[in-house]
């Protein structure tokens, strides 16, 4: 782990543009404005697009370790792919073929299994009532099979063994429109289990982040308007033996996007400690203590996911002007402090990165357990 290093001193670098969760910034019209446009972007993106997009080839760079699953809009829709070491870019998911008259599938939310074999995403599927969670083998081979059947399920995340699913579903069968964690095995769609039900103040999951050592799920969530009108984000933690939730104690203004470092000892966040600055990348103990600022750019900071050997950081951030809808993949080296781009300047969105191990890595790692149990 890097953080004994003084190099985690704080940014230098300021370079860059915007990003979508500034609907935290500025006059409360403008915000509740911005998130409507948003809102409408994410409606429209699931009709027939027109634009022609440009070659996989001419998009995106290699990562320096383990696979990374990610949404794109290479085709003009999104849909979910998987990048490894060697530069090769596998279309995992073909939503443009699922429509129902004029309406496509939309796929939301992305997670690699930490053992680089498996994507899980969020479809929203017009032949069905509301969401699901789907399970698709890495490697683009063999069927995509629906993993749940609920009316609104998202956020999906791998448990470390990469047996289980965790996932958000929105109650809306009462009046308290619950969100509860449910968690169900990969292979055994029947087997759904209700982890922890949440109560509506604050509302709205966001995202899920299971730790390495299968304890904690960690959570984001959406915080109720304030009296301006502002949507703020929180973490929570979830006890995965009792279901017991609790808030996470950090002190910022706005905080989401949690992810595990792979020895479970920190967990790395965005966040913004005014209403008026851009996401900025952190570092902490899972309970919110020795807090540091790891990167701040004139662009913000969102999706944060950790390499299989803890040393860089892939992160998403929105380009060309604000709210354009339109996002970029770089990478930070906590090494050296350097940050990279791993999508090109075109005209295409890349967003929700998710890394796990590379199959020579899992290889080496599951010879290594053999060779140390003869």
């Amino acid at each position: 782990m890097w953080f004994g290093s003084s190099r985690l001193k704080g940014p230098s670098d300021t370079r860059g543009c915007s990003r979508t969760r500034q609907v935290v910034q500025g006059p409360a019209a403008l915000r509740i404005g911005s998130a409507l446009v948003l809102l409408c972007m994410a409606i429209l993106s699931c009709y027939e697009p027109t634009d022609p997009m440009l070659p996989a080839e001419r998009q995106i760079r290699a990562i320096p370790v383990g696979r990374m699953a990610i949404i794109s809009h290479l085709t003009g829709r999104g849909e979910v792919y998987v990048l490894g070491e060697d530069e090769e870019l596998r279309q995992i998911t073909n939503v443009a073929a699922i429509r129902k008259g004029t309406e496509f599938a939309c796929v939301f939310e992305v997670a690699l299994s930490p053992d680089g074999k498996w994507v899980a995403y969020s479809l929203r599927n017009p032949q069905y009532e509301g969401w699901g969670i789907y399970v698709a083998s890495a490697d683009g081979r063999g069927e995509q099979r629906r993993l749940t059947a609920g009316g609104f399920d998202r956020d999906p995340c791998w448990s470390p063994d990469s047996k289980m699913v965790a996932f958000e579903r929105l109650d809306n069968q009462n009046e308290s429109r619950a969100d509860r964690i449910w968690v169900v095995n990969r292979e055994e769609p029947d087997s759904e289990k209700l982890l922890a039900k949440l109560d509506r103040e604050p509302f709205s999951v966001v995202r899920l982040a299971w730790s390495p050592n299968g304890g904690t799920i960690i959570l984001e969530r959406f915080d109720k308007p304030g009296e301006i009108g502002m949507l703020t984000h929180s973490l929570w933690s979830v006890d995965v033996g009792s279901g017991t939730v609790a808030r996470i104690p950090i002190d910022a203004h706005s905080v989401g996007g949690p992810a595990w470092f792979p020895d479970g000892s920190h967990i790395v966040y965005c966040a913004v400690k005014t209403s008026h600055e851009q996401w900025k990348l952190y570092v902490s103990r899972p309970d919110g203590s020795e807090e540091r600022l790891l990167l701040a750019r004139a662009y913000s900071i969102e999706d944060p996911t950790v390499s299989p050997d803890g040393r860089y950081i892939a992160f998403t951030h929105e380009f060309g002007r604000a709210y354009s809808g339109k996002y970029r993949i770089g990478i930070y080296d906590i090494e050296t402090e350097l940050v990279r781009e791993i999508t090109s300047a075109s005209n295409v969105s890349w967003e929700s990165p998710s890394w796990g191990r590379s199959a020579a890595a899992r290889h080496e790692s599951e010879k290594r357990r053999s060779d140390q149990g003869d």
